[in-house]
């Protein structure tokens, strides 16, 4: 059994908040295996666990994600997950047809409508789950991009006006709410 103990960077939201910024672990296995006691279809289990002091677990909820890195075909992505998150810049989303769990619902009871740092925070949460989780042709998608740019419009109030996050170029400016609000902004 092999520990370390990781300092992921912290992000400074406000003068009350702040988040901490994923982080990306790569293991190596050095050594050769006799092919005979290996499962061919699951491979070999690997158990990660991410412990933290008590204070902070009613707080931060650590997700660990997984995708192998298969060096025998140029590098290219394998999934060995159940989980079907990115790791590594690699993504395994699930057909279109399997619904993906919602992390960011229900709201935190903390969850202040008239506070833009809540908002952005809930756009990030929407913007992750979607460009790493969701098929873009399932109706998750339709729903999550509009609920993406109602948070994102509500930590950018003056869009397309002003200074506002960059968002991921996969997500489109498509859908009843966005286009109604540009419409309105013109």
């Amino acid at each position: 059994v092999r520990s370390s103990t990781i300092y992921p960077i912290i992000e400074i939201l406000d003068r009350h908040s702040a988040t901490l910024q994923p982080l990306v672990i790569t293991v190596h296995f050095p050594g050769i295996l006799p092919w005979n006691i290996i499962d061919e279809c699951r491979g070999i289990p690997l158990h990660f666990s991410i412990s933290m002091e008590e204070r902070y677990q009613s707080l931060l909820k650590p997700a660990v994600h997984a995708m192998a890195i298969d060096s025998l075909s140029n590098n290219a992505p394998s999934a060995y997950s159940d989980d079907p998150s990115p790791v590594f810049g690699f993504q395994c989303i699930p057909s279109p047809e399997q619904d993906v769990p919602i992390p960011f619902l229900p709201l935190e009871p903390s969850f202040d409508t008239r506070n833009c740092v809540h908002w952005a925070h809930l756009r990030d949460q929407i913007e992750n789950w979607l460009v790493s989780s969701v098929h873009t042709s399932s109706s998750q998608w339709t729903w999550g991009r509009d609920k993406f740019w109602l948070a994102f419009v509500a930590s950018n109030p003056c869009f397309p006006s002003g200074t506002w996050h960059m968002w991921n170029p996969s997500i489109l400016l498509e859908g009843e709410f966005i286009e109604e609000w540009l419409k309105k902004s013109s």
